[in-house]
């Protein structure tokens, strides 16, 4: 998949949701679940979209959120915040982050570069920022695809 196609897929994930980003049961690809933003007045449903990187070689997360801000929201009720109260911390419960100022394609990456020399084939950077992280991920392929409410990425298995 060459830059103009992967800049495609990603140009319209602005201020959505975060939901869910981990590497895949394989270990091989990193996956981000969001949710697209929707209005309910026009009669649109939520929608779940996967964006799978495939032959991640890398990912780095770090926190956005201050050190101020992480002392206090160190409670673990923050995690399962109660609706009838307001915190002065940040909510690690309400289980999305919004993703603004969205993904970010990096014109030049010697990271990438050097798996692309090394395999030769394509690989791209990517940087994406939510108000709780921002990250980093080389990949060379990206798939793009809906899927359920109820989906579950990873699952404890014995197999």
């Amino acid at each position: 998949m060459d830059r103009e196609g992967i800049r495609a897929l990603l140009s319209e994930v602005y201020d959505h949701g975060l939901l869910y980003h981990a590497f895949t049961p394989y270990m091989r690809d990193y996956e981000l679940v969001i949710t697209a933003s929707s209005d309910p007045r026009l009669g649109r449903p939520i929608e779940y979209i996967s964006y799978l990187f495939v032959n991640c070689v890398f990912a780095k997360i770090d926190s956005t959120v201050s050190p101020a801000i992480w002392g206090r929201s160190l409670d673990d009720e923050l995690v399962r915040p109660r609706p009838d109260r307001t915190y002065d911390a940040f909510v690690w419960g309400v289980n999305w982050q919004p993703l603004y100022p969205a993904f970010d394609l990096a014109d030049q990456s010697d990271r990438a570069l050097a798996w692309t020399a090394s395999l030769g084939i394509p690989f791209h950077q990517l940087e994406l920022e939510s108000n709780g992280h921002q990250m980093t991920v080389v990949f060379s392929e990206l798939r793009v695809r809906n899927v359920a409410e109820g989906y579950t990425p990873f699952v404890v298995s014995s197999e």
